[in-house]
């Protein structure tokens, strides 16, 4: 009984941690990044309702999923050393929202 409830727990700590890592690591933004996602909400998606695109950098893939105005579910992004899917994805847009201002801001001036 306690083996299964210490694994459990300990399933769960690595979820957290891995999450955690992955977001909190330096990422390169210059690299390229491909992005997948679905067009269908359904949890078995009809065929052809997967959809790819390749991006030269990492920032702008998340430009790209940034913007809300067509329906995107399940998305990933991959790239040579990573993948990034869900909750890592929305950490990602989150952390790089001041990077981008920056960059507006600089391109301003």
């Amino acid at each position: 009984m306690t083996d299964s409830a210490s694994t459990t727990a300990d399933v769960s700590e690595t979820a957290s941690i891995s999450t955690t890592d992955v977001v909190s690591k330096v990422i390169d933004y210059d690299l390229p990044a491909d992005v997948f996602w679905t067009t269908s909400a359904r949890r078995i998606t009809p065929k052809g309702n997967m959809r790819f695109r390749s991006f030269p950098s990492l920032s702008k893939a998340l430009v790209f999923l940034a913007d809300r105005t067509e329906p995107r579910y399940r998305c990933a992004i991959d790239m040579t050393d990573a993948r990034f899917e869900g909750q890592e994805i929305e950490q990602l847009l989150e952390r790089m929202t001041p990077r981008a201002a920056e960059a507006g801001a600089l391109r301003a001036s």
